[in-house]
């Protein structure tokens, strides 16, 4: 992947609190159970998201997470830079070290493209798109669900309703 898993964790994180924005506060443990990640991992993340100032940490019993900034303003690109080398994506496609237009690599100027749209991708991509996205994701699932044939008590098959 071109991002590590504590991005991905707190890819899902952070959609995870759009999808709930004005509902409170959510512990690591809620939102690790519902992400399915573990705690102590999506805890780590946590601290730096709330560090980079995209979540904002209450402390106690009745503490937790929630968002800080509007989710349409806060892009993939905020968080991969906050757990993830932004510069990674500026190296040399072939592990040279270092190229350039002016001593470019055989990759060189297909890699740069690709970078390029890597880029612009995790710029243009809101935590608020993330969160529409898992939610039209999960509300197709249960129509296909919905569909599916079933067996009946007595066993003959029948086409799904409602």
């Amino acid at each position: 992947m071109l991002y590590s898993r504590n991005s991905q964790y707190a890819f899902r994180a952070l959609a995870f609190l759009a999808e709930r924005e004005g509902d409170g506060v959510f512990s690591t443990a809620e939102i690790a159970r519902s992400e399915k990640v573990g705690v102590p991992s999506l805890a780590k993340g946590m601290k730096v998201l709330a560090r980079a100032r995209l979540v904002e940490a209450g402390r106690g019993r009745r503490g937790g997470y929630r968002l800080v900034r509007d989710p349409q303003r806060i892009f993939l690109w905020d968080v991969v830079c906050q757990f993830d080398d932004p510069f990674a994506f500026s190296s040399c496609g072939i592990g040279l070290g270092f190229c350039d237009s002016s001593n470019p690599c055989a990759l060189h100027p297909n890699w740069r493209k690709a970078r390029a749209a890597i880029e612009r991708f995790l710029k243009g991509v809101s935590i608020a798109d993330l969160a529409r996205q898992r939610r039209s994701a999960a509300a197709a699932r249960i129509r296909r669900r919905k569909g599916r044939r079933r067996i009946s008590r007595k066993g003959s098959f029948t086409a799904g309703t409602s």
